[in-house]
C-alpha cells in the first residue's frame, strides 16, 4: 500500500497546511504541484514502520536538551495511523505519547499522554496547536497531510541557495480543517530537475515565518520493486522561539506486524518504559533495515 513520503520527513513530515486563494500567489490553472507530490511519494511503499531517531533541543538560551523518539505507523483500513513517543529514557526531555487516528481525506483525532502536562486524551483545537514534549515538532506534525484533504499547486521554478527547485505551495481544500491547524501556510521546495525534498517552510494563521524543516543524509532502504528512501537527519528551526531540534536516525524495522492494540487510546495513556523495550527488540541499524 502506497503511504505518503511526507512522513517521512512525518516526518516532514505530516506537516501542511494552507492559506486562502489570493495569499498564496500561484497559479491553479497550472496546477502540478500534486505529480510532484505524488513521485516524490513513490520512494516510499510500505505498510508500517518504526523509526527510532536521536533528539538534540537547542534552545534560545543555550540549554541543550537531549532524548530518543519513537515514529510509528501503519497504513490499514482507509486509516493512518501514528504515534508519536519521547522515551521513558529521555533523559533531558519529557516522557510523552501523541496519537493519530486519520481517516483519509480529512484531519485525524489527536491523543496525548503528556508526563508533564498530564492525560489530556483527545485534543481540543486550541491544545493541538501546542508542542510535543520540549521539542519544536507542533502536535499536528504527527499528520499525514497529503491525506488530509490537502491540495498542493506548483508555483513556479525558484533558486534556493544556490541550487535549482520547483515551489509547491498547499492549502487544505476544507476551512473548517484549516481553522484546526497552527500553520497558515506551507511552502516546499523540491529539487529540479527529479524531486529530492529540500525544504519546507511552515507560516502561522498571521503570515508569519514559523519554522524551517529540512531533510538529508538520505538512505535506501529498499529494493528495486519496493523503494524506500527515508532521511537520516532532520532539522527544525523555529524562527519564533529561537530553538533548533535535530533528529538523527538510529535504528528502524518497516513492514513489521505491529502489536494489535499499538494506536489505542487505552494503551498510548498506559504506556511506559516495558512498551519502549519491546518495540526497541523489533528494530535493526537504520542501514540494516530493509523493506519486504
Amino acid at each position: 500500500m502506497k503511504t505518503s513520503l511526507f512522513k517521512s520527513l512525518s516526518f516532514t513530515l505530516g506537516l501542511l497546511a494552507g492559506l486562502s486563494t489570493p495569499l498564496l500567489g500561484f497559479r491553479p490553472i497550472e496546477n502540478e504541484g500534486r505529480d510532484v507530490v505524488r513521485a516524490f511519494e513513490e520512494t516510499f511503499l510500505v505498510n508500517s514502520h518504526l523509526e527510532l531517531y536521536r533528539i538534540y533541543v537547542f534552545e534560545a538560551s543555550g540549554e541543550v536538551k537531549l532524548g530518543w523518539m519513537y515514529l510509528i505507523y501503519e497504513y490499514k483500513d482507509d486509516k493512518v495511523y501514528g504515534l508519536w513517543r519521547i522515551l521513558e529514557e529521555s533523559e533531558d526531555l519529557t516522557p510523552a505519547t501523541l496519537l493519530n487516528i486519520q481517516p483519509y481525506e480529512r484531519p485525524g483525532d489527536l491523543f496525548l499522554y503528556d508526563r508533564k502536562l498530564g492525560n489530556l486524551g483527545k485534543l481540543s483545537a486550541r491544545e493541538r496547536r501546542g508542542y510535543l514534549s520540549d521539542t519544536d515538532w507542533h502536535l499536528e506534525d504527527i499528520q499525514d497531510n497529503d491525506k488530509a484533504g490537502m491540495d498542493f499547486f506548483r508555483d513556479g521554478a525558484v533558486v534556493l541557495e544556490g541550487t535549482y527547485a520547483t515551489k509547491i505551495t498547499s492549502r487544505y481544500k476544507n476551512p473548517s480543517d484549516q481553522r484546526l491547524s497552527v500553520y497558515g501556510q506551507a511552502i516546499y521546495y523540491f529539487s529540479a530537475p527529479g524531486n529530492d525534498f529540500l525544504k519546507l517552510e511552515l507560516h502561522d494563521q498571521g503570515g508569519n515565518f514559523l519554522k524551517s524543516i529540512r531533510a538529508a543524509n538520505y538512505f535506501d532502504h529498499g529494493t528495486e520493486e519496493h523503494p524506500l528512501s527515508r532521511p537520516a537527519r532532520i532539522e527544525i528551526v523555529n524562527q519564533q522561539r529561537g530553538s533548533m531540534t535535530i533528529c538523527v536516525k538510529h535504528s528502524a524495522a518497516f513492514n513489521l506486524e505491529l502489536p494489535e492494540d499499538i494506536f489505542t487510546t487505552r494503551r498510548a495513556k498506559n504506556w511506559s518504559k516495558t512498551d519502549d523495550d519491546a518495540l526497541k527488540a523489533l528494530l535493526k541499524p537504520f542501514k540494516e533495515a530493509r523493506s519486504s
